[in-house]
């Protein structure tokens, strides 16, 4: 349990930086679209807490993690290049 712990703890930390980010001026406020992840990392937290000892069933942890950090890198990445592109 303590994996699980530790993923979903760093998991959280990369949706904070764009919050902290934002607020230090360094991204722009569109950057807080990666939040929109946020559910897939909790539903991920969720499941793996729910099935850290079945690694089959795990299987439903990692995919809404990857699915998350899909979505979460993507959003913030778009957020990024259309800042610059209607700048």
């Amino acid at each position: 349990m303590n994996g699980v712990k530790v993923y979903l703890l760093l998991a959280s930390l990369g949706l904070f930086v764009p919050v902290l980010g934002v607020a230090l001026g360094l991204f722009p406020a569109a950057a807080l679209a990666t939040l929109l992840a946020a559910p897939l990392v909790y539903l991920s937290g969720r499941e793996g807490l729910r099935t850290y000892d079945t690694p089959r069933d795990f299987i439903g942890a990692v995919r809404f993690i990857v699915v998350g950090y899909i979505a979460g890198t993507t959003l913030f990445t778009a957020a990024l290049v259309l800042n610059r592109w209607l700048a």
